[in-house]
């Protein structure tokens, strides 16, 4: 996310920027997926309990930067 105090990029410094994020985003979904994969169901479920309680939790924020 980008701050109102941070310095303009040029467009493809923010090309590099996102790419950048999404390689990370991407090795974390990956990690965690390898994770969940040996978790016990008791563990999956409330893992995915958690995250549609967060997503609940930020909904609103969540409708706002994707209007």
């Amino acid at each position: 996310m980008v701050s109102a105090e941070a310095a303009p990029l040029h467009a493809g410094e923010q090309d590099q920027d996102l790419q950048q994020q999404m390689t990370a985003l991407g090795q974390a979904a990956r990690d965690a997926a390898a994770d969940l994969a040996l978790a016990d169901p008791e563990t999956k479920k409330r893992a995915l309990r958690a995250a549609a309680a967060a997503i609940r939790a930020r909904a609103a924020e969540i409708a706002a930067a994707n209007a």
